[in-house]
């Protein structure tokens, strides 16, 4: 018997299948270059550089549940890559993002695995220069990537096993071509347009940490060959779950310009670590991230910290309550004598672990977490609901977002980054609050409160302790104004309930006397 003999049946139409599907990759992969003008080109593309005006968008920080997108900014920024030579490569852009209405010039620096930021990059700031935390540096890179898509397209030329063929598909009459690139976060799908032999879309899947695992497509209109004959789209825009985040008008756009090394010179007074986890982070949420760093609102760095600040007025201190700080959303933990309360599911679940984490580690509370309330549905005050819920607590929220967050809840199978919550097949209670208000068994009372911010408010009340929790509508300590509505409602609602607060504490910001609170607003 010869050696052919000994072959199992199957294994010669195995590896002729497996030459085919390299075949077809390797067509696909060939199709896409070729859109952007060809592996010569494609190969010969050292640096970019371009101006780009753009509107940003964020995602679930509008007044109703569930309502989608809203503005962030508007943004001016010139964009400088330089794709080779660096490892990964290096990326300059100086933005005006105009947020609240006030311009904010910020320039992003990102070489090798490091990146600084310098200028006003928060809303209320002054300007500054601090390093980049990783997971910033990795949502920069991974945007870039996808509003650039000669970017993947240069990996997978080095790397030909990423590209695999995804088939034709014919999409509202058009037909396509898709070749596929493997990825760590989820597979990325570029669209050729068969007939116009342009890359029309990129499919992929990112993490969004109220709406889970969600589509992201990115459309490139209006493509042109610059020099070199590379060619570049004029028009990009970005949907995350449907709804448009990012829309860009390109103009300046310049290939192979000379970009002195200057350009992504740090300052010597800042020294950037990389955080291997901050950065996947990062990646896998660039668009939850980036979408903040619009709004002006900057989420970076994990937001785990823990500052617990005491609430006292020297005299009088509140028992068996902490308002846990150190980043940009508190969350108030409160003891009662069935377990702990968390006002406030911030930001996200890593937010939330390391508040689960403090109160596991503290001896000032004892007892499972039997409830988190959260004040209104916004991803920074609302995200971090989830692992709460896991641990069985009863998640308390406006009457009016019930259907939004059982529909968070509901959730449980995501791939890009599961929290304690996905995989399980925990109840997940959720109360709703009603207009007139709910009494919880623990002595705690959550009350609606109407304001233009969001129509699902409310505000959560420990009356053995005095204490009014209030997110958004007012951040103590600074004094409101009389002139402030919703400070006035607050007021205006603790007169018609009755209550009788010695404190405000913020999701924002620290604690006030409740009569500083109300001196300021004039009333007796």
């Amino acid at each position: 018997m010869g050696l052919t003999g000994l072959v199992p049946a199957g294994a010669t139409s195995g590896a002729a299948a497996t030459a085919e599907g390299s075949q077809r990759a390797a067509g696909s992969l060939r199709m896409a270059v070729d859109a952007v003008g060809g592996a010569s080109a494609l190969r010969g593309l050292k640096t970019f550089q371009y101006r780009a005006g753009a509107e940003r968008s964020i995602l679930d920080e509008g007044a109703v549940p569930g309502s989608g997108a809203s503005p962030a900014a508007t943004v001016e920024a010139r964009v400088r890559y330089r794709l080779k030579g660096s490892r990964p490569p290096r990326v300059r852009i100086d933005n005006v993002r105009t947020s609240l209405g006030v311009d904010r010039p910020v320039r992003e620096v990102l070489s090798g695995r490091r990146g600084y930021i310098s200028g006003v990059d928060a809303n209320f700031s002054q300007p500054a220069t601090k390093a980049m935390t990783s997971d910033r540096w990795a949502a920069i890179h991974r945007e870039q990537e996808l509003l650039n898509p000669h970017v993947l397209l240069s990996r997978a030329l080095d790397r030909p096993s990423l590209a695999s063929n995804g088939g034709q598909r014919t999409i509202d009459g058009r037909r396509y071509r898709v070749l596929v690139l493997r990825d760590a976060v989820a597979p990325i799908e570029l669209f050729v347009d068969v007939r116009k032999e342009r890359i029309a879309m990129l499919r992929t899947t990112q993490h969004d940490y109220l709406r889970r695992d969600v589509p992201v497509e990115v459309t490139y209109r209006g493509w042109r060959r610059e020099d070199d004959g590379v060619r570049f789209p004029r028009r990009v825009a970005l949907t995350s779950d449907g709804f448009e985040m990012v829309r860009e008008r390109r103009t300046e756009v310049d290939v192979n310009p000379r970009i002195k090394s200057r350009v992504f010179r740090f300052p010597s007074a800042v020294d950037p670590v990389y955080d291997a986890d901050l950065a996947d982070i990062g990646t896998r949420t660039s668009e939850w991230l980036l979408s903040f760093v619009a709004l002006g609102f900057i989420k970076d760095g994990g937001q785990r910290a823990i500052n617990p600040i005491t609430i006292t007025d020297g005299t009088t201190t509140a028992a068996g309550v902490k308002l846990l700080g150190g980043v940009a959303n508190n969350s108030l933990v409160v003891q009662r004598p069935g377990g702990v309360v968390v006002f406030e599911g911030a930001l996200h679940d890593h937010r939330a672990e390391a508040v689960i984490q403090y109160i596991e580690d503290s001896p000032d509370f004892t007892g499972p977490i039997t409830h988190v309330v959260t004040t209104h549905h916004h991803a920074d005050h609302a995200s971090g609901m989830r692992p709460y819920v896991a641990l069985g607590a009863t998640a308390v929220v406006g009457e009016q977002a019930v259907p939004f967050f059982q529909q968070v809840f509901a959730d449980r199978g995501s791939t890009v980054l599961p929290d304690r919550l996905d995989g399980t097949t925990v109840a997940a209670n959720v109360q709703g609050v009603p207009a007139a208000g709910l009494s919880l068994p623990n002595g705690i009372q959550v009350f609606p409160l109407q304001t233009e911010h969001s129509v699902d408010m409310v505000v959560p009340y420990v009356a053995d302790q005095g204490i009014l929790f209030t997110s958004d509508t007012y951040s103590p300590p600074g004094l409101p104004s009389p002139s402030d509505a919703n400070a006035q409602a607050i007021a205006a609602m603790v007169k018609a309930r009755g209550l009788t607060p010695k404190w405000i504490a913020g999701g924002h910001g620290t604690f006030i006397s409740y009569a500083a609170f109300k001196a300021a607003l004039g009333i007796p």
